[in-house]
């Protein structure tokens, strides 16, 4: 179904597509960036000791990715996955995969209130909600999750 393998700089194009994307900008209560700020932000990332990537790879195609941050102790994990590839369970598989390879737990993972699809993907893979829904400072209501040991 899906495939996981290393983010190349050349996946760099699909995933600003990806993170482009209003209404998956919306769902994911995340601004986009411009392009530069978004490779500024990338390059950090890609040469970050603390952070573990994945490109997830459907039909051949970049259809997202994956992201384990944080220093040792509870670690944050993020997905993204292109809207073209909504709701065919591309998500879901693709995180069970990339926990596979993350030893550390506990992980944790916020999700904005107003994205069902996400919060299942995540207890799917066993994660559970901690705590009542929390509004940010940016306003947005949000859900925290954790992957227990």
């Amino acid at each position: 179904m899906v495939e996981l393998r290393p983010v190349v700089t050349e996946d760099l194009d699909a995933f600003y597509a990806q993170m482009s994307d209003p209404v998956s900008n919306e769902l994911a209560a995340v601004p986009s960036r411009d392009r530069n700020s978004f490779d500024a932000h990338w390059a950090q990332i890609m040469v970050n000791p603390d952070t573990t990537l994945a490109t997830i790879v459907a039909s051949g195609k970049v259809a997202g990715h994956l992201v384990c941050f944080g220093k040792p102790g509870p670690r944050d994990v993020g997905y993204w996955i292109d809207r073209a590839y909504w709701g065919r369970g591309y998500a879901s598989e693709a995180l069970r995969l990339f926990l596979e390879q993350l030893p550390d737990r506990p992980l944790k993972a916020t999700v904005a209130a107003h994205n069902p699809a996400s919060m299942r993907v995540l207890e799917k893979n066993g994660f559970t909600v901690v705590g009542e829904p929390v509004v940010e400072d940016d306003g947005v209501t949000v859900v925290r999750f954790e992957l227990a040991a």
